[in-house]
């Protein structure tokens, strides 16, 4: 990972990227807890 750091855009990129996929298997669990609930 330390390689990507030459190339800031990059690894802002790479970055948000992950973070998307984070929140959205966040956002894909709470779903799925809210519809078991009802």
């Amino acid at each position: 990972m330390l390689f990507l750091y030459s190339n800031q855009r990059e690894t802002m990129y790479v970055i948000s990227l992950c973070h998307l996929q984070l929140l959205l298997a966040l956002y894909c669990q709470n779903d799925r807890l809210n519809r078991d609930r009802i």
